[in-house]
């Protein structure tokens, strides 16, 4: 705002601005998670009954961590995905996709099958994100599923078909997204992922797990510290009910969880089941 004030010589004018945090009778947050780090799983779960106590008035985004393939010159804009690059070749080789443009940097997995399966999650989400009367529960089915029953697998692709099948989810789908988006076995770019590394930029995430609401990434990547930051942005008079049954409980995550978890992340209009 512009203040104007009119004083004599000599005098002085003491003035206090204050900014407010947003408040608002619904919230957008999300997590940037390690798609291999057992902390951001742990915290992925976490979130899961949080999201399901919000309801219709949370609508919650996830994010995989990348590496852009192109700033270590792995490939795309002349370089090398295929590992030949002798500037890189323990970054590139079996480490991206669409010609080293995105990789995951890991020597314990196959990164190219790793960075797969982050885009086949994208898929899911482009299909099967939230919608009204639903928080995306084919897609939480899914990646539930999965860390369940594949864990760090990504190489098995029985395992990537049965976890599709439990969330009912076309197989045909899912490829054809990933092939539309950009082939990750070509040398173009692909929209997905192109996406998931501008949002890094966006927010200027460089490590995971991190936590975001309404636009406001968190110091306290915890499950507490979002249900924290949820409540404080709830409007006066519309609080969630969440915050009022939950936030001040000595253990306010086991709370939630014992109160709104569920195994299968159903619809939010449909059944919810206790976590176990």
């Amino acid at each position: 705002p512009l203040v104007q004030a009119s004083v004599d010589k000599h005098q002085s004018i003491l003035m206090k601005i204050r900014w407010h945090k947003p408040q608002s009778d619904s919230v957008h947050f999300g997590l940037w998670m390690d798609i291999l780090d057992d902390y951001s799983k742990k915290l992925f779960q976490d979130i899961g009954p949080i999201v399901n106590a919000l309801g219709d008035r949370g609508t919650f985004f996830p994010h995989y961590m990348l590496h852009n393939g192109t700033r270590t010159n792995c490939g795309g804009a002349g370089g090398s995905g295929s590992g030949n690059n002798q500037s890189a070749p323990q970054l590139c080789e079996n480490m991206c996709t669409n010609n080293g443009r995105y990789c995951y940097p890991t020597h314990r997995h196959n990164g190219t099958a790793v960075t797969l399966e982050i885009l086949r999650r994208a898929c899911i989400w482009k299909h099967h994100g939230p919608t009204k009367g639903d928080i995306g529960a084919k897609w939480w089915q899914y990646v539930l599923y999965f860390g369940e029953k594949c864990g760090d697998t990504f190489t098995n692709e029985n395992c990537m078909h049965e976890a599709l099948k439990h969330a009912e989810i076309p197989k045909n789908e899912v490829e054809n997204c990933i092939i539309d988006s950009g082939d990750p076995t070509g040398d173009d770019p692909n929209t997905l992922l192109d996406a998931a590394l501008r949002s890094q930029i966006e927010y200027g995430i460089v490590t995971a797990p991190r936590l975001w609401a309404s636009h406001r990434a968190l110091d306290d990547p915890t499950a507490d510290a979002l249900l924290a930051a949820i409540c404080d942005m709830s409007a006066p008079g519309s609080e969630f009910s969440v915050c009022k049954q939950c936030l001040k409980n000595k253990d306010p995550v086991a709370c939630v969880a014992k109160k709104y978890g569920t195994a299968k992340m159903h619809s939010k209009t449909f059944h919810i089941l206790l976590w176990s």
